[in-house]
């Protein structure tokens, strides 16, 4: 019988990170449910900035999840996504820190300040997108090595970046930009510019410049994933949604800056197939 807790850390998924639900479904049963929690307790933390309009709520909400890390126990009342999380850090010794560090560095979400430098743009996504998949390929078997931190570390940068390129339409109309400025000056603009004028070719410049960065970590990823072993790699599935979307991006041109960009519900099938019948992300 499934677990209804893991069922509903499923549902909650499905609804919110459609990709990440699909490569569950790919992983053995047992490690399904654990991996499963981490990614929706991720996509729940991220959505967090678009349903606030003030920084205040968001920061309750982030207060609430680290006093819950803090407690190093698995709650009775606090909802099936809570008591899951709490349960797959417990049982598979996943150190607390990383989750506390990874709230800090989502506070950043909340406000509108500047990514100053591509430093800082590899930290903040190294503090959240691959600390996650650390945390999730520690639950599928993976030992806690140099390799195994490589190939999380370029595939939460090309992850994270590819998202947040599908979402510059989002971003722009709460006045945010998540990109390095450092990037944004080279092309001729600043941050007033990138967010208040029509986009030109400068604004799609620095895209293709965002792009070949996310190319270069996806292939780093796929290079540094040869040393891990055969059967713990699936969790790095969501790696075969990278491609499919930069090269939407690529030629959506403008309309970036006008709505989101997503696959549609068959290329996300297809992928997810893909990736799982012949292990190539």
């Amino acid at each position: 019988m499934a677990d209804p807790n893991v069922s509903a850390a499923l549902e909650i998924l499905r609804s919110i990170d459609p990709e990440r639900y699909l490569t569950c479904l790919y992983l053995p049963e047992n490690v399904r449910g654990d991996v499963a929690s981490i990614y929706t307790f991720d996509a729940e933390i991220r959505r967090i900035p678009d349903l606030v309009s003030e920084p205040l709520p968001g920061e309750i909400r982030m207060q609430w999840w680290r006093d819950l890390v803090a407690s190093k126990t698995v709650p009775t009342d606090a909802g099936p996504l809570a008591a899951n999380l709490m349960d797959t850090i417990i049982r598979n010794e996943l150190p607390f820190e990383t989750f506390i560090n990874y709230l800090e560095a989502r506070t950043f979400d909340l406000y509108h300040d500047p990514m100053p430098d591509t430093g800082t743009y590899e930290g903040y996504l190294g503090e959240t997108v691959s600390t996650m998949m650390q945390m999730a390929a520690l639950c599928v078997g993976n030992d806690r090595t140099p390799e195994l931190a490589e190939a999380c570390g370029h595939a939460g940068m090309a992850i994270g970046t590819i998202r947040l390129l599908s979402r510059l339409a989002i971003d722009r109309n709460f006045g945010k930009c998540p990109l390095p400025v450092q990037i944004i000056d080279q092309h001729g603009l600043n941050m007033e510019s990138w967010l208040k004028n029509d986009p030109d070719d400068r604004h799609l410049s620095v895209v293709r410049e965002m792009l070949n960065l996310t190319n270069d970590h996806h292939n780093k990823a796929g290079s540094a994933l040869q040393s891990l072993k055969n059967r713990s790699r699936g969790v790095f599935m969501p790696l075969a949604f990278v491609k499919p979307l930069a090269y939407k991006l690529e030629r959506s041109g403008y309309s970036i800056f006008d709505k989101p960009i997503t696959l549609s519900p068959i290329k996300r099938q297809f992928t997810a197939l893909r990736a799982a019948m012949f292990k190539r992300y």
